[in-house]
């Protein structure tokens, strides 16, 4: 597994197997403030080539 944080971003990246196939995760944290950051993960089955984006939210601290 590899992360970075860079101004205000974390990304992470990791493989994962399924179905017999190497699968390439990103997930990427970002818009962080103290109440609230967006989220968004892809896969890669192709090594990174193409991404699809499998999830994506918003997420807000309820006080």
């Amino acid at each position: 597994m590899f992360c970075e944080f860079k101004s205000g971003r974390g990304e992470f990246y990791d493989q994962k197997t399924y179905k017999g196939r190497t699968i390439m995760v990103r997930q990427v944290l970002s818009d962080i403030t103290l109440t609230s950051h967006r989220f968004e993960q892809v896969f890669s089955d192709d090594g990174g080539k193409t991404l699809e984006t499998n999830f994506r939210a918003t997420l807000t601290r309820v006080q």
